[in-house]
């Protein structure tokens, strides 16, 4: 990419394997959190949660983008 140029918009094969990307990041982070409720960890099982969320959450903003 270059600078101070126009971007130009992903295609959407780029934008729904990015979504796909982060919605397998995002199961991983899940996995962890509940992994870590089950073995009593609260704290790690909140932030593997909370990292799950935040992924899917960039991922749909990534897929929906216009």
């Amino acid at each position: 990419m270059s600078r101070g140029g126009e971007r130009q918009p992903r295609t959407g094969v780029e934008r729904a394997l990015l979504g796909l990307v982060a919605a397998v990041f995002a199961a991983s982070f899940a996995t962890v959190g509940l992994v870590a409720f089950a073995g009593g960890e609260v704290f790690l099982g909140a932030m593997g949660l909370l990292g799950a969320l935040m992924t899917l959450w960039v991922g749909a903003l990534t897929v929906l983008r216009r």
